[in-house]
């Protein structure tokens, strides 16, 4: 056949990386082509990140999507031949197999019991991984919600007492293990320090990713469980190798006890209700293990509440997000370890658009790639994985390399913004959502093509679709008294007729309808379609979906009733809004294969059914698919509503159109995307994706998308018997109010959990610089106190502690200096200025100031460099000599016996710089502060002088 030749031609060129840049031109705006930028992405997989950097250091490749590691983050940061950005989506995490007391074989599996796998969460030192593993370049995380993201600043109250709570106690996490372990029949012997079960070394089947720090994080953990007597047999595997085992595997086997977990939020998210569910009960996935989840009743209740957006008021989401958080750590299938800032980079020819979260892993990357100021040429672009797993149109891969891939290819009704992630349209003009009234207050919008108004009641009509009966293959419309909570109406704009498919077929409202029964027959067991380990996602879609219709076919108007809501409205819209990137015809041969039992959709039913699973791009599939190609083209095969909305014509039609989409490409997989699958090499991971030009938006069409202004932020946490209150430089404060006994909130944009005994946090988003921080007593004790900086822009986080000794209203005032330096106390240095009186017309060349630093500091080791008044920095030209001279710097002014730094100013420029803080009159009394940095710790001091001369 002829895709066998054509896969014998790729065999031989797959990893032939380009000699030279390919040539291109620049753009008038005229010239703005349809479709992308580019005419030709070339995807490669390169392991090696040095390796890859290495190649675009020297032009080969123009782009590494993978985040790169820390070691390699330092090596190439400041080349002069690529950029570089940084997302905060990434984070790492051990998942554990909870299948248990014992697997099948009859061996322990010691994280099968929640509290042993609670106990990790205080066995593991994530400030460690993070700092010396990390190098800095992460964060410690205990819970599934990114610390960058919203959501985590509005649980903080909640999640910083539990970091406390939850941090780094090895002896006390010992103790527990040892407690459970021996509860489940273990044995632990003193001899050799070992844990035995039914006389054989409890070995702990350790999965360890290879490609990034994974491995270093797999070692230090193995060492641990080693340090309390556990024998750990060390996996070192590869995502491919991996996968099979812990992902597709049945856990009850115990091929795995644990592994090194990555996942990455490719959007910024703006609600992570869902994430309890995903990550611990069977509702996130069909995979063996997540059907494995067995989770306290209390939080499965809590978790799936959350997921199908069961609450009433916000107050009420916000009391179950706060239980999730907890029970999350009382669960703990899943010992979250850090947040990464991940750097990517790409050549500087090269311009891009980065999503915060996912960075170059968003589907605005095909949309917006180009060579700066041309358009047209080839981008080589590397990856770790090109490609993972099964392609087919109904179950996703699940792995980010797949998906990442189909993004080029495919497009979706809406977008999510890289910078702040509210949904944008993209195949859609307009929306309207009506709510009832009981949900006016609560739900909000903030976008001009979206109007939202509010009713008495909302009944879905009697016309509308509403379920199919996949015994009779027949719409069922909607009985009397259904109601909704929400109608959404979209407006498509004029997609039929208009838009084409890769294939050279155009879309019709067949593409639309015919395979919307799918979702229904592959929940009933009646059909040759029903699949076991889609019901969970079947549930919350019925729950949710009230029914529909077609309004208008020009332009595509459809009316959508949901129970779903959300807090902005604008998701509401993203979540009933379709698109038919697949078409029609195409889904059609894995129905197809799949009533016949030749294939199965997704991997739970292929490998109960013992068949392959559907994949449109390589593998047995293909010639499964194939024949079934020939026998619809015989029959004109219209499944579902197929039969009514196409003819048998069009389905002969549609169907030899893939036939020689198949022959020239060697896959079936048919998109409507900005860019068309051309030819791959599956076994040896190479894709070429070209252009589609028949695509119906310009490349230009997301160029408003530029990178917003740096965003900081600082938190101050208290867990201890205190009360907290920030000021910041404006003198604007946040907190409890000693004075007033009172709340206070002045900073816009800051939050305060509240006073509260058990701890509290305050969340400050604006600049580094100095804050006054009080802390006030509630009672006697020792507190500690830390101060946190970020910066989402630029990569940087620092984190510092204090400790301090209180009682029942005292107030200890601290004054730090937050930035990308560190949190540091200020050191309150004595300042003595003169002359004392500075006079604006005299002729001195210097005024002079004298630095004494509290005990324990040495004046000597103050650096001159930093010390400035303002913006006026400290002479340190060395042909003086009181800056070289020790014997002339290092003074007892005062006579007090305790020696000063003694510093001089030019004398003309510190007084235009008061004059231009000063008011006009004869006479001023100025106080003037010093600053600077005493052994790499900053100090400030004050003295007043008088300025007189006008």
């Amino acid at each position: 056949m002829k895709k066998l030749s054509l896969s014998c031609v790729l065999l031989i060129c797959l990893c032939v990386l380009p000699q030279s840049p390919v040539s291109i031109k620049k753009v008038l705006a005229e010239e703005v082509p349809y479709g992308p930028w580019v005419d030709t992405i070339e995807v490669y997989k390169i392991e090696d990140d040095l390796e890859a950097l290495q190649l675009l250091e020297q032009n080969l490749t123009q782009l590494h999507i993978p985040f790169i590691t820390s070691n390699l983050y330092y090596q190439f940061k400041d080349s002069l031949n690529l950029s570089y950005g940084v997302a905060f989506g990434l984070y790492n995490e051990l998942t554990f197999n909870p299948v248990g007391p014992e697997f099948s074989d009859g061996r322990l599996n010691p994280f099968s019991n929640p509290k042993v796998r609670e106990a990790v969460n205080y066995l593991v030192n994530r400030t460690y991984i993070a700092k010396e593993i990390l190098r800095g370049m992460a964060v410690p995380k205990f819970v599934p919600l990114v610390s960058a993201f919203s959501e985590y600043q509005r649980l903080i109250d909640v999640i910083k007492p539990l970091e406390v709570k939850y941090d780094y106690n090895f002896s006390k996490a010992r103790e527990i293990i040892f407690e459970e372990l021996a509860k489940m029949g273990a044995s632990y012997n003193d001899t050799d320090g070992k844990w035995y079960y039914k006389g054989e070394p409890v070995t702990i089947k350790f999965l360890i990713r290879v490609e990034d720090e994974r491995r270093q994080i797999g070692d230090y953990v193995s060492d641990l469980l080693e340090k309390l007597g556990f024998t750990v047999e060390r996996m070192y595997k590869s995502l491919r190798e991996a996968s099979p085992i812990w992902l597709r595997g049945n856990p009850a086997d115990g091929q795995w006890h644990v592994y090194t977990g990555g996942w990455i939020t490719t959007a910024v998210s703006r609600d992570d209700a869902d994430v309890w569910a995903f990550f611990y009960t069977p509702l996130g996935r069909p995979d063996p293990l997540w059907q494995a989840y067995k989770p306290d009743p209390i939080f499965y209740e809590v978790a799936r509440k959350l997921w199908s957006n069961e609450w009433g008021t916000w107050e009420e989401r916000m009391e179950l997000m706060r239980q999730a958080v907890q029970l999350s750590l009382k669960d703990s299938a899943r010992v979250w370890l850090v947040d990464l800032v991940s750097p990517v980079f790409f050549r500087k020819e090269v311009e891009v658009v980065l999503d915060r979260a996912g960075g170059l892993y968003t589907p605005l990357l095909p949309r917006t790639v180009r060579y700066k100021q041309v358009a047209g040429g080839v981008l080589h672009v590397t990856g770790r994985e090109v490609f993972v797993d099964s392609w087919n149109p109904v179950v996703r891969s699940g792995w980010l390399y797949d998906e990442f891939l189909k993004a080029f290819t495919s497009d979706s009704a809406a977008l999510p913004n890289p910078y702040n992630g509210l949904p944008m349209p993209n195949t859609f003009v307009n929306a309207k959502v009506v709510l009832e009234e009981s949900e006016q207050g609560k739900v909000v919008s903030s976008s001009e093509w979206l109007t939202l108004s509010f009713t008495d009641r909302i009944s879905v009509p009697q016309d509308a679709w509403y379920s199919w009966d996949a015994q009779n293959k027949k719409i069922i419309y909607a009985p009397e008294n259904v109601h909704a909570k929400a109608k959404v109406v979209v407006n498509y704009g004029y997609p039929l007729g208009l838009v084409k498919y890769h294939d050279g077929t155009t879309m019709t409202l067949a593409d639309w309808v015919a395979m919307w029964p799918l979702k229904f027959e592959r929940a009933d067991p009646v059909s040759p379609l029903y699949d076991e380990s889609y019901l969970g996602q079947f549930e919350e879609f019925r729950r949710n979906f009230r029914g529909m219709r077609i309004l208008s076919t020009s332009p595509l108007v459809i009316e959508y009733y949901t129970n779903y809501t959300h807090w902005e409205a604008e998701f509401i819209v993203s979540y009933v809004a379709e698109w038919p990137s697949i078409p029609w015809h195409a889904v059609a041969l894995g129905v197809k294969a799949e009533e016949e039992g030749r294939l199965a959709f997704s991997s739970h039913k292929a490998e109960a059914k013992g068949v392959p699973r559907a994949n449109y791009i390589a593998g047995e599939s293909l010639d499964i698919l194939w024949e079934e190609l020939n026998e619809a083209l015989a029959t004109g095969y219209r499944p579902l509503l197929a039969s009514e909305f196409a003819s048998q014509e069009e389905a002969v039609e549609r169907y030899s159109r893939l036939a020689e989409w198949y022959n020239a490409h060697g896959h079936f997989w048919v998109s409507s995307g900005p860019f068309f699958l051309d030819t791959l090499g599956y076994a040896s991971d190479k894709a070429v994706l070209k252009a589609f030009r028949e695509y119906p938006y310009k490349a230009d069409r997301w160029a408003w998308l530029t990178q917003p202004s740096e965003i900081e932020q600082m938190i101050v946490t208290a867990c201890s018997p205190i009360h907290l209150l920030v000021t910041d430089s404006l003198g604007r404060s946040v907190g409890f109010d000693p004075e007033t006994n009172a709340v206070i909130n002045e900073i816009p944009g800051a939050v305060y959990s509240g006073p509260r005994e058990e701890g509290e946090v305050i969340v400050i988003p604006g600049p580094s610089g100095v804050y006054r921080v009080k802390v006030i007593g509630l009672s006697e004790g020792d507190y500690k106190l830390r101060v946190e900086w970020v910066s989402f822009a630029t990569a940087k986080f620092t984190s510092e502690t204090f400790t301090g000794r209180t009682s029942a209203g005292v107030v200890d005032d601290y004054k730090v200096l937050v930035g990308p330096t560190g949190s540091y106390t200020l050191i309150l240095a004595g300042v003595d200025i003169e002359p004392k009186t500075l006079n604006t017309r005299s002729m001195g060349k210097f005024v002079t100031a004298y630095i004494e630093l509290p005990a324990g500091l040495r004046p000597e080791d103050i650096d001159v460099t930093t010390v400035r008044i303002g913006p006026i920095p400290a002479v340190t030209d060395p042909k003086y000599s009181f800056v070289t001279n020790p014997e002339e710097y290092v003074v007892d002014h005062d006579g007090d016996g305790i020696l000063e730094r003694m510093v001089k100013f030019d004398r003309k420029a510190l007084i235009e710089y008061l004059q231009d803080i000063s008011t006009q009159e004869e006479k001023n009394s100025v106080t003037l502060t010093l600053t600077g940095y005493v052994n790499g710790k900053p100090f400030e001091g004050s003295s007043e002088i008088v300025l007189i001369g006008g």
